[in-house]
């Protein structure tokens, strides 16, 4: 893969600050990751798996509420290079959020007793101590103060002060993670503790930054600003709202076809293990598209964004893939670790699945840059109906035979259509084909791991051998699949280039350059 003609630059910019984006979630996340075994412990199954339906709904009004006018923000941001105008930009689109955001949080909260009927299997006896209403009108609070605070962390992005943006995040998420601990661990308030520890940190921050950064720049509104960013953004948010169905809708098929006396307990099992999964992505293709997006649309030349998307793509999909076989692999070492509970062990079941569902995901991530690029955001809706409607139908037919296993394998296929649709309308657009066979080794590999994991649990290889054997042959598949994606996907002029910036890093760095 040769790089684009004077893509040299923007590729360096680009590996810069998505270095530095990755630090955040990296940090966050792997927290996040090793104190699950303190919140299994604290909650039990039921209340996991509350707390999980109280994510779906938070992220599903927030996307209601217009979180992908950050979108338009970002997008219009550069198409004007006056500072006035896009301090209009971005004011405009902090207040129409904030107004609008609080708008549908206060008619959730108005009916947070209904909702909680709706979400909740309330009659569990596990969640005979935790006031779900209560815990809603917390959680729905949240939401205007989430967008605000996200929409000062993109305006960091758009001025590429990565720095200042992960030392702010850093500081956040430590905030917030103490404060979790304390009210889930330490005062034992259950589900409430998960919610009201997100309020206070959001809250902070949005006054400290956001209300920083608009008396700075001056609150005030442009409708000749706003106006294009709300039709940018109009398909934007059923695309939001479907795109929560994709990402969470399994949790609410569980709820409703699972044995109702189990209903709740398989939501818990099947959300750790695609917490896991989905954090893993996070890290990986999640951060680096923080840096991606901003970079991409600053490029006003056509043709070279084409040529450095191209040329990128294959990279980072190298890098998502390379990240999620470990949790393939070692889906029941990794459920292990993290649950910490008995009750909570066959989430190793959903690992797999899920893992590898979110390499195929992270394919369509990238192609959907070309759609926002070019500001043809509709494609993007018909996309995501789709897939949704696929990922409904597995759901429905393989939850009654397959239980909780069932709608991770259903992610698969519906992630995979997606990608496949999603890039070669991509393709199309730019005039630039993706890499199909590097993207075939990457994918092959993925797909051998996966199948790896499923065969070895279902027939118990495990058990024909000691536990430190058993993972010593685990080590050394993921090493051979670890060595073909080096060996056989990249050339020895990209190992070379690689290999060059790792002997830059700290400790990576002097191994390498032994090597």
């Amino acid at each position: 893969m040769k790089p684009a003609s004077g893509s040299g630059s923007a590729l360096g910019g680009l590996v810069k600050h998505s270095l530095v984006y990755s630090l955040v979630p990296l940090l966050q996340r792997a927290l996040n990751l090793f104190l699950v075994p303190l919140f299994t412990y604290a909650l039990n199954v039921a209340q996991w798996g509350a707390s999980e339906l109280v994510d779906l709904l938070i992220v599903a009004a927030t996307q209601a509420a217009g979180m992908n006018l950050l979108a338009g923000m970002t997008r219009f941001y550069f198409d004007y290079q006056d500072e006035k105008d896009r301090r209009e930009v971005i004011s405009s689109a902090v207040i129409a959020l904030g107004v609008f955001s609080w708008l549908v949080a206060g008619a959730c909260i108005f009916f947070r007793v209904e909702l909680a009927g709706w979400v909740f299997e309330t009659a569990d006896p596990l969640l005979a101590h935790d006031d779900l209403p209560a815990c809603l009108a917390v959680a729905l609070a949240t939401i205007p103060l989430a967008m605000t605070s996200e929409a000062g962390f993109r305006y960091l992005q758009t001025e590429k002060r990565s720095q200042l943006y992960s030392t702010l995040r850093t500081i956040k998420s430590l905030f917030e993670l103490v404060l979790k601990i304390a009210m889930v661990a330490w005062l034992d308030w259950g589900v409430m503790g998960m919610v009201a520890s997100v309020l206070v940190g959001e809250l902070v921050t949005s006054c400290a930054l956001t209300g920083g950064i608009l008396a700075r720049i001056g609150p005030r509104v442009s409708w000749a600003k706003l106006r294009p960013m709300l039709v940018y953004a109009a398909p934007l948010v059923p695309v939001g709202l479907i795109q929560v169905g994709l990402h969470q809708v399994d949790r609410v098929m569980l709820r409703a076809l699972a044995p109702e006396a189990l209903a709740m307990t398989w939501v818990g099992i099947f959300g750790l293990g695609y917490k896991v999964g989905f954090m893993v992505q996070q890290m990986g293709m999640g951060s680096f598209m923080q840096a991606w997006q901003p970079s991409l649309f600053a490029i006003t030349d056509r043709r070279e964004r084409a040529r450095l998307q191209a040329h990128v793509d294959g990279y980072a999909l190298l890098f998502v893939a390379a990240t999620s076989l470990v949790p393939i692999v070692f889906a029941r070492e990794v459920t292990q670790l993290l649950s910490g509970q008995a009750a909570y062990l066959d989430a190793h079941r959903v690992l797999p699945w899920v893992a590898a569902a979110y390499v195929l995901y992270g394919i369509y991530a990238l192609a959907q840059v070309t759609l926002l690029a070019e500001k043809r955001t509709w494609p993007l809706f018909w996309l995501n109906a789709g897939a949704l409607g696929l990922n409904v139908a597995l759901d429905r037919w393989w939850i009654p035979s397959l239980g909780y296993e069932g709608p991770a394998i259903a992610k698969l296929v519906a992630f995979g259509a997606l990608a496949l649709v999603c890039t070669r309308l991509s393709n199309s657009i730019r005039g630039v084909e993706s890499e199909h066979a590097r993207f075939a080794k990457i994918l092959a590999t993925v797909a051998a791991a996966t199948a790896f994991a499923v065969w070895w649990e279902r027939r118990d290889a495990a058990a024909e051998f000691a536990w430190g054997t058993a993972q010593l042959l685990k080590a050394v598949v993921l090493s051979a699949m670890l060595a073909y994606l080096w060996f056989g996907v990249l050339t020895r002029d990209e190992r070379s280039a690689a290999g060059a910036k790792l002997a830059r890093l700290p400790v990576v760095g002097r191994w390498f350059a032994r090597g």
